[in-house]
């Protein structure tokens, strides 16, 4: 579960939890992912969870998740990704890409496709794609993916 340390995603987790799965969270920032996995733990006293660290704007660090949770787990039944961020200004993380399509479009491609052979493991296993509605009044350019253009 990318983006499990708030709002739908500490949510999803919490519901997650108290279905019985064991969460995996991959969160970027491990004060608020400790917090939340602790929360998760009050919630449903039995829950099972992990804490993983990575930010998906820097995708060494999606590799370096990817292999970790995949060595610890080589059937993933859901693959929940989540994480999202919204940036008033372009900003470029720390892969050289534009952080509000690392995030939301690179970063989860690449980890989806890294745990594509332990999810294809516990076939018939689930992808879920969660976006927000920002998306709706944006044009996309094709040619501008990067937003060098225009923010």
């Amino acid at each position: 579960m990318t983006g499990a340390s708030s709002g739908v995603g500490f949510g999803a987790s919490i519901g997650l939890a108290r279905s019985g799965f064991h969460v995996v969270m991959l969160c970027r920032d491990q004060a608020r992912g400790e917090a939340a996995r602790e929360a998760i733990g009050r919630a449903v006293p039995n829950a099972s969870s992990e804490l993983v660290l990575a930010d998906l704007a820097d995708f060494d660090a999606v590799r370096r998740a990817a292999e970790t949770i995949s060595r610890a787990h080589p059937r993933i039944r859901l693959l929940l990704n989540n994480a999202g961020v919204y940036l008033p200004m372009r900003r470029i993380g720390p892969s050289g890409v534009e952080m509000n399509f690392a995030v939301h479009v690179v970063g989860p491609h690449l980890l989806t496709e890294r745990l594509l052979p332990c999810l294809r493991a516990a076939a018939p296993a689930r992808i879920i794609n969660l976006t927000g509605e920002l998306h709706r009044r944006a044009e996309l350019v094709v040619d501008d993916l990067q937003l060098e253009q225009g923010y």
